[in-house]
C-alpha cells in the first residue's frame, strides 16, 4: 500500500512508538496514564511530507509523501 497510504495511526499503547515500513509510518499515540502532562499530536498533511506534531510526551515525526 505504500503508494496510496503514507500514514497509519492508532492510540493508545502505553508506552508509545513509530517504526516505518515499505514507506508507511506506522504511530501508536502514547497513553495518558503513561504520560507526565496532557499529551497529543496534531498531524499535518501536504504533498511534500507527513508531519506527525507531537506535544507533551509526545515525539514529532516526518515521512517524505513521495
Amino acid at each position: 500500500y505504500e503508494d496510496t497510504v503514507k500514514l497509519c495511526l492508532s492510540g493508545h499503547h502505553h508506552a508509545g512508538g513509530q517504526f516505518v515500513r515499505r514507506g508507511v509510518l506506522f504511530k501508536t499515540v502514547k497513553g495518558q496514564v503513561e504520560a507526565g502532562m496532557p499529551t497529543y499530536v496534531i498531524v499535518e498533511l501536504s504533498e511534500k511530507n507527513v508531519t506527525v506534531h507531537g506535544f507533551g510526551d509526545e515525539a514529532g515525526s516526518r515521512l517524505p509523501a513521495d
